[in-house]
């Protein structure tokens, strides 16, 4: 049995009666037993009685086990049972979908699994006496059950337990005829019999009206048949889970890494020294047909994350120390699936220059690229390029010169003087002119002057 997550999560939920701490229907029953005898007030044991059936992961065993070991005697509540003359209390329930899960009003099947249905009636022979008679009795001659469930209108078996498999959202059907023969026999009031023999070996018989006497007069029968039958709409829940994992960078003795992750409704991630755990969901039971109370299992969207020496985001970006012994469990309603993630993290030591950072509108500049024998993305405005070693670019307007190799990227910014800002850039390249001049007449002047 898996241990509680949410072991913070104390609700109060209407339970029946009849389960009031009953530690049988818990999800762990010894810990039950230990609050029950513990000496808090009966408060707290029914809160935290209550704290137990809320659960990390859905136990279909459990429900299973639960479910399939009822004995089904009389109806449960709120159903309807139909009477015959003979055939009374008649009832029949789809009680369970194994395994199944309740998400809002919909319950969903994963594919395969089995439908529990609960059924009873009875034969009520009559006690009283026929019209004409004086004496009736009856009797059960023969009677027959045919049960039938069907999946959208497909059979697929006759017994209280049955096992499908499909891919389809599914109707299910259950259906059962209770067939009974009665046998009735007659009994009317008859005038005493005299006999006498008149020789010959024949003899005559005459009937004393006045000594009546109450004896057998005939059998009929009678056949009756009682139909009932109930149904669910299940639909099929479709995930196959996948996750891809990278590397991106070193930086100061750290990975930076990201996961995409699909159709999950929870996660372990773990490395050497670090984990992230995420659950999406919580789980709990929808008890139905009382007094037997099968178990529903349902799910409750919770969001609930648990991190340790691990810097993760919305996004699934991820720094940590070590990617070393990287590992992922990937969770459905249905599923558990866990798989190693080596990760392979190659610094190709990535770098940049730039043969001017600050070059005036349409001139060319250079990138060189480090190392120089790998192909490389070379990006810059909305232009991007494919090369190795370097490339020669036109300066456009100020912006980054990113450089990405897989995952790595390095940049560089590059400032190009437009408007007002190459008028300044113009008119300082001329007072420079004028003071080199300016410095070079005087020194020749003096050198005249001497």
């Amino acid at each position: 049995m898996r241990l509680i997550f949410f072991v913070g999560l104390v609700l109060i939920i209407a339970l029946p009666s009849i389960f009031a701490l009953d530690c049988s229907i818990t999800s762990d029953e010894s810990l039950c037993e230990d609050i029950i005898a513990s000496g808090i007030s009966e408060e707290e044991k029914e809160e935290l009685y209550i704290a137990l059936f809320y659960q990390e992961f859905p136990d279909y065993d459990y429900a299973y086990n639960h479910n399939t070991e009822i004995e089904w005697e009389e109806s449960p509540e709120g159903v309807i049972e139909i009477d015959g003359t003979y055939i009374k209390n008649t009832w029949i329930i789809l009680a369970s979908v194994l395994p199944s899960v309740q998400i809002e009003d919909e319950i969903y099947h994963n594919g395969e699994g089995e439908i529990l249905t609960g059924y009873n009636y009875d034969i009520v022979l009559p006690t009283g006496t026929a019209s004409g008679d004086c004496k009736t009795s009856y009797g059960t001659k023969r009677t027959s059950r045919s049960h039938t469930i069907t999946a959208n209108g497909k059979e697929i078996g006759h017994s209280s337990l049955v096992s499908f498999t499909s891919e389809e959202d599914l109707e299910i059907e259950t259906e059962m005829t209770i067939t009974a023969e009665i046998s009735i026999r007659h009994y009317t009031e008859q005038p005493k019999e005299k006999k006498y023999y008149i020789g010959g070996g024949k003899y005559r018989y005459e009937y004393d009206y006045d000594d009546m006497k109450c004896k057998y007069s005939h059998t009929e029968y009678e056949e009756e048949r009682v139909t009932v039958s109930d149904n669910i709409e299940i639909i099929y829940y479709d995930s196959e889970q996948d996750f891809e994992i990278n590397l991106e960078k070193e930086s100061y003795s750290s990975y930076h890494g990201n996961l995409d992750i699909e159709d999950v409704t929870a996660f372990d991630l773990s490395f050497k020294d670090s984990s992230y755990e995420k659950r999406e969901w919580y789980y709990s039971y929808n008890y139905e047909y009382a007094p037997y109370y099968t178990l529903q299992v349902i799910a409750e969207p919770y969001e609930v994350e648990q991190s340790e020496n691990i810097n993760i985001n919305s996004a699934y970006e991820f720094i940590v120390n070590s990617y070393e012994d990287c590992s992922i469990t990937l969770y459905t309603h249905f599923s558990e699936e866990s798989e190693s993630c080596s990760l392979e993290y190659e610094d190709i030591g990535l770098s940049m220059s730039l043969s001017e950072n600050t070059v005036l509108e349409g001139e060319s500049f250079i990138v060189s690229i480090t190392p120089s024998d790998e192909s490389v993305i070379v990006s810059y405005g909305e232009l991007e390029y494919e090369v190795e070693e370097e490339i020669e670019l036109v300066a456009i307007s100020t912006g980054l010169v990113i450089v990405s190799y897989d995952n790595e990227k390095v940049s560089e910014l590059v400032f190009v003087p437009s408007g007002e800002w190459s008028s300044f850039f113009a008119l300082g390249w001329f007072g420079m002119f004028i003071y080199i001049l300016s410095n070079l007449g005087t020194f020749v002047w003096g050198k005249i002057g001497l």
